[in-house]
């Protein structure tokens, strides 16, 4: 059974907030890096798409 969630702006009459979509990852990268506490207040971003050994690559890289 499908569980629903939702996040509210509370007042008087509170309200749920309606269902977005950000319009690309990029997006949601630079967010972070501006405000990195929209993930955490316990960590500080080190890297922003730093390659690995393996030749991937890591969209964040943040410590605690």
């Amino acid at each position: 059974m499908p569980v629903h969630h939702a996040i509210w702006r509370i007042g008087e009459n509170p309200q749920p907030l309606t269902i977005s979509k950000l319009a690309s990852e990029q997006l949601l990268e630079k967010m972070i890096l501006n405000d990195p506490t929209i993930l955490s207040d316990q960590w500080m971003i080190i890297g922003h798409q730093e390659y690995t050994f393996d030749k991937g690559r890591i969209d964040l890289l943040a410590i605690a």
